[in-house]
């Protein structure tokens, strides 16, 4: 059975891959940085902040450390879209369109600087969003295809054949 997708590289779907992989294989790493991140809120609110009989002024230090607080807090929040763009002004131009064909054996990605070919042995892990499928093989190394993007097979028969051939169950966020 063959199965084939066009996906495009563009920052709605990069943006897609870098939370997909945030709440999957770094879930850690997201909740330590929030967790630094609340604490420096929290400090940088205990400095400013006038106590008992200590009086704070608003100095220079004080409006810096809050515009530090203001733009950690900014990157947190937009952490995947921010990914997303540096990867994207990073990526090859020839590399932005995929054309990706699974058969039994592996699947190729086509772009146009060439052919790849992978094994199904080699992904750790397929995450299904509602609008993609992220094929994770490491901490910070992903693929990912558009749904919409089927123009050979269907999407139900492409579940039952991607759980069979990887030995993997879909994990939906």
């Amino acid at each position: 059975m063959i199965f084939k997708f066009d996906t495009e590289y563009n920052l709605k779907t990069l943006t897609a891959m870098v939370k997909t992989i945030r709440k999957t294989t770094r879930k850690l790493r997201t909740v330590l940085l929030w967790i630094c991140t609340i604490i420096v809120f929290i400090v940088a609110l205990l400095f400013s902040v006038p106590l008992g009989i200590l009086e704070v002024e608003a100095d220079f230090s004080i409006i810096i450390m809050w515009i530090a607080v203001v733009f950690l807090v900014f990157v947190m929040i937009f952490e995947d879209r921010i990914g997303g763009f540096f990867i994207r002004k990073s990526l090859n131009p020839s590399l932005k369109t995929v054309k990706t064909t699974f058969m039994s054996e592996g699947y190729t990605a086509e772009t146009e600087m060439g052919v790849s070919d992978f094994k199904y042995n080699t992904i750790r892990m397929i995450v299904e969003t509602d609008d993609y499928f992220v094929f994770i093989f490491e901490k910070k190394h992903a693929q990912i295809i558009k749904k919409e993007g089927i123009f050979v097979g269907t999407l139900e028969d492409f579940y039952t054949f991607i759980t069979k051939v990887t030995g993997k169950k879909i994990k939906k966020i």
